[in-house]
């Protein structure tokens, strides 16, 4: 009878919350579109229009960068490297959440113990575990239209290539595939730009749901999770990777997304390997096996290796997966798995010490905090995966014919 009451409590927070939320995300995605069709209009178009690249010679060929990466580029990669270093170091936000702690006046603190007591006493026998897959559970039966939502502040093919042909660059392209002709740091600045407008959806998104409080905490990981996973769909899109087509590239995405919450944890071999990525600073040996192909940056060992093994991980993991469910099965594994493993660092006692004293105030600082680090982690990852892979995914464009633009595909559907 207890877990039953539980799972009421549960369900009406999430309602709740959900009102909230989808409120806060649909707000997001009409700012998506506003703004693609802003962008596409400052081209001389209608929204919906054809965009033409200008990287197609004349004979139909592409016109690839020459050098295919310039010293700007090479100086990237240790640059990177020390990025990394840094944000899986202590941080400002980490020191500014003890200052807060600090800060806190006693009777608020009191106040806290009171509520965290409170929590504990009403969930007495409830391991962390069991709470943790009630929410799970209710929150799944519970955010079928909410995810729809969600759904609709992902970037689509059209709005990257309209950001990307926004950048400084003299370069335009007409497809995904096109990006990897650009030079990194141009790519890089454009995807630089979207960042307000992620830890905006965080912002309002976690005000909304952190509002209600404790019973409303499985809505707010919910939701937060299809908004963060969303922004890493994107930061790889913007690079030139097609998760949205490319079963192996939503995982290679999922495995990101799962590092940038915990880049330290060495859950799995893929995000051992993502971490070596990462980790490896190595301009010169990239500069001297560039011009020899992806076979011999393999052998040399290094990014270019750790890449390779994940994307065999992937293409194993995406072949499996679409085979036993398609595509959504794949996408909805992902999203447990992430809830799954926030729960797993929570306690009841954190839980119901924070969420209900601090309420809207604490949901919105949380969830845009960790907007920020999962951005910055994603960016890291796909920008020295760009400038690692840059030749490679060149010279296999240039054997190809030149594809048509996301718009005129007979397959393309905007999102």
């Amino acid at each position: 009878m207890k877990n039953n009451g539980l799972l009421s409590r549960l369900a009406a927070g999430v309602a709740d919350a959900a009102d909230a939320g989808a409120k806060a995300v649909n707000a997001g995605a009409e700012a998506v579109k506003a703004g693609a069709k802003r962008t596409h209009q400052a081209f001389g178009g209608e929204y919906g229009d054809i965009f033409e690249g200008n990287l197609v010679a004349e004979d139909g060929s592409y016109i690839m960068p020459d050098p295919a990466l310039d010293e700007q580029e090479f100086d990237e990669i240790e640059t990177l490297a020390k990025r990394y270093e840094k944000l899986t170091s202590p941080g400002a936000i980490a020191k500014a959440g003890k200052q807060i702690g600090e800060a806190v006046p006693a009777p608020v603190k009191a106040l806290a113990n009171k509520a965290g007591k409170a929590a504990k006493d009403t969930l007495n026998g409830l391991t962390e575990q069991e709470l943790m897959a009630n929410a799970i559970k209710v929150a799944a039966e519970g955010f079928g239209e909410l995810e729809k939502q969600a759904a609709k502040a992902s970037v689509s093919r059209e709005y990257v290539i309209s950001r990307i042909n926004e950048g400084k660059q003299e370069q335009k392209v007409s497809s995904l595939s096109e990006i990897c002709l650009l030079r990194a740091y141009d790519v890089a600045a454009v995807s630089a730009n979207e960042r307000l407008h992620h830890m905006g959806i965080a912002l309002v998104e976690g005000g909304g749901t952190g509002a209600a409080g404790f019973w409303g905490l499985p809505a707010n990981l919910a939701l937060s999770m299809l908004i963060y996973f969303r922004a890493v769909q994107s930061v790889a899109m913007f690079y030139g990777y097609d998760v949205k087509d490319d079963p192996s590239e939503l995982v290679i995405a999922s495995e990101v997304f799962q590092s940038a919450l915990a880049p330290k944890a060495k859950v799995d071999a893929t995000s051992e390997y993502i971490g070596k990525v990462l980790v490896y600073a190595e301009a010169a040996a990239v500069k001297q096996t560039v011009k020899k192909g992806w076979s011999a940056m393999v052998e040399q060992g290094g990014a270019a290796l750790a890449i390779a093994q994940i994307r065999a991980l992937a293409n194993g993991a995406a072949r499996k997966a679409v085979e036993n469910g398609g595509k959504k099965a794949l996408e909805a594994g992902v999203f447990k798995k992430a809830l799954t493993q926030i729960g797993q660092k929570m306690t009841l006692e954190s839980v119901g010490k924070m969420v209900p004293v601090i309420g809207a105030g604490f949901g919105a600082l949380f969830d845009t905090a960790q907007m920020k680090k999962i951005l910055d982690f994603a960016d890291l990852f796909y920008h020295k995966r760009f400038i690692v892979e840059k030749d490679q995914r060149a010279r296999a464009l240039v054997e190809r014919r030149p594809e048509p633009p996301a718009s005129e595909d007979p397959a393309y559907t905007g999102e």
